[in-house]
C-alpha cells in the first residue's frame, strides 16, 4: 500500500484514500495504542512460545504479538511503454486496481497470478 496511489476499496474511507497515508494513519493509530514499531531486519525470530523472541543486530527482544511484514515487490514485465503507464492503468495489483470506479464496466488484463 505504500506505492499504491488510490486505494477506494478500504473500510472508512467512502472516498478513498492515498496509500502511503492509510499507513502512515494506520502506523500512528497502532502508536496511539501502546504499540512498539521496530522497523528493521529481524534476523532470528522463535514463534515456538509465547513470548514471542526476534533479535535485531544481536539484540534480543519479546513480544505476545508479533506482526511479520514481508513486504512486496511487483514482478514487471518490461513492456515498452510500461515505466509511462505505470500507475496510470497499469499495476501490479488486479484487486485494487480492476474494482477502481475508472475501470467499471471496461475489460481487464490480468496477467500472472500473483505468484
Amino acid at each position: 500500500l505504500t506505492t499504491t496511489t488510490d486505494v477506494e476499496n478500504f473500510p472508512g474511507f467512502p472516498k478513498g484514500i492515498m496509500g502511503p497515508q492509510l499507513m502512515e494513519d494506520m502506523r500512528e493509530q497502532s502508536i496511539n495504542c501502546g504499540a512498539e514499531i521496530i522497523t528493521e531486519t529481524v534476523e532470528k525470530i522463535n514463534l515456538q512460545k509465547r513470548p514471542f523472541t526476534f533479535e535485531v543486530d544481536d539484540v534480543e527482544y519479546a513480544a505476545d504479538t508479533v506482526i511479520l511484514a514481508t513486504g512486496a515487490t511487483a514482478k514487471r514485465m518490461n513492456l515498452p511503454g510500461e515505466e509511462t503507464y505505470w500507475q496510470r492503468g497499469m499495476s501490479a495489483c488486479a484487486v485494487c486496481d480492476g474494482a477502481m470506479p475508472m475501470f467499471k464496466d471496461q475489460i481487464v488484463v490480468v496477467v500472472g497470478g500473483g505468484d
